[in-house]
């Protein structure tokens, strides 16, 4: 995600995750490479209602939260309207838009074909500002590198030096990771 003006250090204007995300059965693994929570990674388990907070540098640290709720949905919002198709990085995509007032969303899926089916993709999600007929972009949300599949169960389990019991209790949980704004989050 990019947020913020790119010539200040705070808040960081880039975000790099690296998702592993299955909806199926329930569960997903991000880890940060770079900006805000760079160098954690979290893992949820909705199925088994643990999540994760793992850190190996600075200082190495391990939490671990019930999860108690169910895992959200990937889904656009009722109020969003196509606006045609568009290529967004050599993608063919669908252009959907959310208008709710002072800001807009732009957000675009491409088609992926899969077997004999297209499946929509994220590709890129802009919210922008709107203030006297102007508009600014504020975030962007872009998907690189995207492998469609069942990931393997192993991706969600924790590192080899850290247990359940090893990881610290931590009582309130952690925020949801918003990885295509609050489209797809867990």
């Amino acid at each position: 995600a990019l947020w913020g003006e790119k010539s200040k250090d705070s808040p960081p204007h880039l975000k790099i995750v690296h998702v592993k995300y299955d909806y199926i059965n329930k569960r997903a693994h991000a880890v940060v490479e770079k900006g805000y929570d760079e160098g954690k990674t979290f893992i949820r388990r909705y199925d088994s209602k643990y999540e994760y907070m793992v850190r190996t540098e600075p200082e190495a640290e391990c939490q671990r939260s019930y999860l108690g709720e169910e895992m959200p949905a990937p889904s656009l919002p009722a109020t969003a309207t196509f606006q045609g198709m568009e290529t967004i990085e050599g993608d063919e995509c669908e252009h959907w838009m959310d208008d709710v007032g002072s800001n807009r969303v732009h957000i675009y899926l491409a088609l992926k074909k899969v077997g004999r089916d297209f499946q929509r993709i994220p590709k890129r999600v802009t919210d922008e500002a709107v203030m006297d007929g102007e508009s600014v972009a504020l975030m962007t949300y872009d998907w690189k590198n995207v492998e469609l599949g069942m990931p393997a169960e192993t991706l969600f389990q924790l590192p080899a030096d850290h247990t359940h019991k090893s990881c610290e209790r931590y009582v309130g949980g952690f925020p949801y990771l918003h990885v295509f704004h609050f489209y797809y989050r867990f």
